[in-house]
């Protein structure tokens, strides 16, 4: 499931896939490292900024980065506010 069409950067992968040898692995690391040294114009960095609304009638919410507010410590610590 890729959309490169690279001959080289496909061998390196299934090279690395083929091997349980240590040392060819890391020897094959270093190839792809180098590969994206020679070839990769730029490597990009993305940072979330995860919002996620909640009924302020309730406290105990617990957004997961993953799941958001549905998951376990959200459904266990729910508790309505008292006014």
């Amino acid at each position: 499931m890729h959309n490169v069409e690279d001959p080289v950067f496909l061998q390196l992968c299934d090279d690395i896939l083929a091997t349980t040898e240590p040392a060819e692995l890391q020897g094959y690391a270093y190839e792809l490292q180098n590969y994206y040294a020679e070839n990769l114009p730029a490597i990009p960095l993305y940072w979330s900024n995860s919002v996620t609304p909640f009924n302020r009638h309730f406290e105990g919410w617990y957004a997961d980065p993953l799941y958001g507010i549905y998951n376990v410590d959200t459904f266990v610590n729910i508790r309505e506010v008292k006014a």
